[in-house]
């Protein structure tokens, strides 16, 4: 392969006068904001750069911005953002400048731009060893110490348990998209109007807090926040708001209700994110897409429970976009046969079923699945109270209600001392007909109850079950209004009898291959995986980077 390094010299000079020639002495923020914005789209239309690895890229970036070389999180981070929201250079030199600061500043901008090397970015000996050894660090490091429980959860962000018999309406949307602040498309505006014109009747975007906090700075989750304020009516729409936080090796985390936002370049660990969240007790957390952010596999630490967290994250899931239940729950989890939330739950976690349509194009609202709440009022307030209740069920028909219950408390509730009695309603707003019930416990299939018609009322008992449990149910229909070769179905938030605690050991920190529909359960060494994985991903990674390939958000 022919070195890069004249092209690369050739673009040097180029982005080296560029920058200089746009930047003035100005007072006129306005006047900055332009020519910072001609730089940044010079840096990523330029040929030569496109030469440089992105990986080089980035440590080039911390010499020049930093004078340093980039830490083993900041490599990860970047590198990860690169290929999860399709980083661009302009972006990564964004979040490089920032510092310490939660965006860049017009000093660090001036400063930047009255620099005669601001726009260097030449590919050296040096910078090609550290990227090399960076990348070998990536794949040989023990993630899992990333990720190291924290002080107990206090008691604030624990939710009061719902009363018994309480009669509730059911409100349909969900908590998980994306506008123009982040990788998406259409103002935040257009997002909520949207779909409160789509006939949702609660909805949230969820920009990535990476890409919240880039160049130009624009306070653009305030900007998300006062979208919702504008578009919320109670009675009508409730318009939460959120953030997501996308770490590229332990999985995407949703944070709904969070008066501020944090990312991953500020909380890269697990553990450290939990503490944010912890400090941030008005908000709640969920799991996202399962299964898609598994590259070193330590996606969530494959469901290891983490108590300081586990009160406020209030559920995973089912489906996401156009992927349906085959993956997310059908499909298997990490490591074995049971779904993700089983996989979670059975770990100890306190996980409501979910799911969400990650839009990332002007269709807020559109397809027919969703998340269901069941509160007592359509107010921004009750909805955030089923939501920390785990009140909710993931349904794939826009219309479906359904109540699962036990002793007359709700889905999502902790009950004890109670009879193991089930009562599931469940009806269809369009007229669609039901085939069967079907009662799971601790995520294995426990009992199949055909039913017919239009209304669902069955009880369940389990005169077999003792101790601690979990229980929750799925109904399917006689349609398949999605065409994916199984018929419609909705699948509840469970109920615990008894405080959740684990059913399994807890897996291994480096062990994972997905079961992909077998029970292979396959422990790999991680010192094993790491001597056979890298040359091929390493290899892989190179091509990648030649194709600048979405990958969901």
């Amino acid at each position: 392969m022919k070195r890069q390094g004249p092209a690369i010299a050739a673009g040097v000079v180029f982005l080296l006068g560029f920058f200089s020639w746009s930047f003035a002495q100005s007072p006129d923020e306005d006047a900055l904001r332009s020519r910072m914005k001609m730089a940044m789209d010079a840096l990523d239309s330029s040929k030569s750069l496109a030469a440089v690895p992105w990986d080089e890229y980035v440590v080039l970036l911390y010499a020049r911005l930093q004078g340093r070389e980039p830490t083993l999180r900041e490599f990860a981070a970047l590198r990860g953002l690169r290929r999860s929201v399709g980083l661009k250079p302009s972006e990564a030199l964004s979040l490089v400048l920032r510092g310490e600061e939660d965006c860049p500043t017009y000093a660090q901008i001036r400063v930047f731009l009255e620099s005669k090397d601001a726009g260097t970015f030449a590919s050296t000996a040096q910078s090609r060893t550290v990227a090399r050894d960076l990348a070998v660090a990536y794949y040989a490091h023990d993630w899992t110490q990333e990720a190291e429980v924290g002080e107990p959860m206090g008691e604030a962000s624990v939710s009061e348990p719902d009363p018994p018999n309480v009669p509730y309406h059911v409100y349909y949307g969900y908590v998980h998209a994306h506008s123009r602040l982040s990788d998406g498309e259409g103002t935040p505006l257009d997002a909520y109007t949207q779909a409160r014109n789509s006939g949702m009747d609660f909805f949230s975007l969820t920009d990535h807090g990476e890409l919240l906090m880039l160049w130009p700075w624009e306070n653009k989750y305030t900007q998300l926040r006062e979208a919702a304020d504008a578009t919320n009516e109670p009675g009508r729409f409730a318009a939460l708001f959120g953030f997501e936080w996308t770490n590229p090796l332990l999985g995407h985390i949703n944070v709904i209700n969070a008066n501020q936002f944090t990312n991953v370049m500020q909380n890269f660990a697990l553990s450290d994110f939990y503490g944010w969240l912890e400090a941030h007790p008005e908000a709640f957390g969920r799991f996202n897409h399962p299964g898609r952010t598994d590259e070193v596999h330590l996606e969530f630490l494959h469901g290891r429970l983490f108590p300081k967290a586990a009160p406020q994250m209030v559920g995973i899931e089912l489906w996401n976009g156009g992927a349906s239940f085959d993956f997310f729950y059908y499909g298997g989890s990490w490591t074995n046969d049971f779904s993700f939330i089983d996989a979670m739950n059975r770990q100890g976690w306190r996980l409501g079923a979910l799911g969400d349509g990650d839009n990332h194009t002007r269709d807020w609202g559109q397809g027919n699945f969703r998340t269901a709440v069941l509160a007592e009022e359509l107010t921004r307030e009750a909805v955030v109270d089923a939501y920390r209740h785990r009140r909710f069920y993931s349904t794939e028909d826009k219309d479906l209600i359904l109540d699962f219950r036990c002793g007359g408390y709700p889905m999502g509730s902790i009950v004890s001392g109670i009879p193991r009695e089930f009562g599931v309603t469940a009806s269809d707003g369009s007229g669609d007909t039901f085939q069967e019930v079907r009662l799971y416990r601790n995520g294995e299939l426990l009992e199949t109850r055909a039913v017919e018609g239009n209304v669902v009322d069955v009880v369940f008992t389990d005169t077999s079950g003792s101790g601690y449990a979990y229980y929750y149910v799925i109904v399917r229909q006689n349609d398949d209004n999605d065409m994916n070769g199984r018929n419609d179905e909705a699948i509840s938030s469970p109920i615990w009898l008894g405080e959740p605690r684990p059913l399994d050991p807890p897996p291994l920190g480096c062990v994972g291959v997905r079961a992909s529909g077998t029970a292979a359960n396959t422990k790999l060494r991680c010192d094993m995986l790491i001597l056979l994985a890298v040359p091929c991903v390493l290899y892989m990674h190179g091509r990648r980077e030649s194709r600048k390939t979405r990958v969901f958000g």
